[in-house]
């Protein structure tokens, strides 16, 4: 006679599967994130899909860069590219907010700050809260007077219905040693 195998155990709350049975983390924990590639592989790889068309899996990879290497020199660039994706692909509102990070997060970096002003402001443009964005392009014109994009802020201003002056270089120091007789 063959016997019925027994039935399994009731599943014991917080209690997941068994190895390799598809494990649940018990209620309350998360699953540990996946293992970090390399910096520099990351970035490869972003940089790769980007510059291939791929700006989904761009999007992906910078994002993974962030998570895994946030704090390194080159995160300000992953950040400003996770924007300049979303601006693109003609998501303003998640633009703003990643051209926002790039600004709030990396300030001391200034490789992307003058772009991360421009387009953030160009963003709430397209949001239309023209007064935000205002904001952004005479902020981009103070600390970055001699930056292309200030003169194209500017035309952005006046765009959106402001005034606004071109901003100017500083003019050179007069030498006072050197007067004429």
């Amino acid at each position: 006679m063959i016997q019925t195998p027994a039935a399994p155990p009731p599943a014991q709350p917080g209690v997941g599967p068994g190895p390799g049975q598809g494990a649940i983390p018990p209620q309350g924990m998360a699953a540990s994130p996946a293992p970090c590639m390399g910096a520099v592989d990351l970035l490869t790889n972003a940089d790769r899909d980007y510059n291939g068309g791929n700006m989904s899996l761009a999007l992906q990879d910078y994002a993974e860069y962030l998570r895994c290497h946030g704090n390194t020199a080159e995160a300000p660039k992953a950040q400003y590219y996770i924007g300049w994706i979303h601006y693109s692909q003609g998501d303003f509102e998640n633009a703003a907010n990643d051209f926002d990070a790039v600004l709030e997060k990396y300030s001391s970096d200034n490789r992307y700050r003058p772009q991360a002003f421009y387009y953030k402001g160009v963003s709430l443009v397209k949001l239309g809260q023209k007064t935000a964005a205002q904001a952004e392009f005479r902020e981009l014109m103070k600390q970055f007077p001699n930056n292309e994009l200030s003169k194209k802020a500017c035309s952005q201003l006046t765009e959106i219905g402001y005034r606004c002056t071109v901003p100017r270089a500083a003019a050179p120091a007069k030498n006072p040693a050197r007067r004429k007789k």
